[in-house]
């Protein structure tokens, strides 16, 4: 086998698998979930402002597309976001962010695979 063949193999060949982040909120138990590359872009573009990333609606949006319950629903919806940027710097928004956003990273939770 060729080494394309055996990188894609590795690779577009491979079952996709989503890290997850679970954290206890008051009782209730909040998933984060790992976005697609599709689903990062469309975060990165709705956090566009005046031509430039603004990182609190970054932030916000990825509590919107990342929270989910145990079940893997969406806690969240698109019409939450007007509310939850009017919600308290400090409160639930910035601590689901924090957990949301490192999800967002390039990290590789694997290590390098030997071909």
């Amino acid at each position: 086998m060729s080494l394309r063949d055996d990188l894609r193999k590795l690779t577009v060949g491979s079952k996709s698998e989503y890290r997850t982040t679970e954290i206890d909120y008051k009782g209730q138990k909040v998933v984060f979930k790992q976005p697609s590359l599709k689903l990062r872009k469309e975060i990165l573009n709705r956090s566009v402002v005046d031509k430039e990333i603004d990182g609190v609606s970054v932030q916000v949006w990825s509590v919107i597309y990342l929270t989910q319950d145990a079940e893997g629903n969406r806690l969240f919806d698109d019409a939450d976001y007007e509310s939850f940027m009017e919600k308290p710097a400090g409160g639930f928004v910035d601590t689901f962010s924090e957990h949301a956003m490192a999800l967002l990273g390039n990290d590789e939770a694997e290590e390098p695979v030997k071909v």
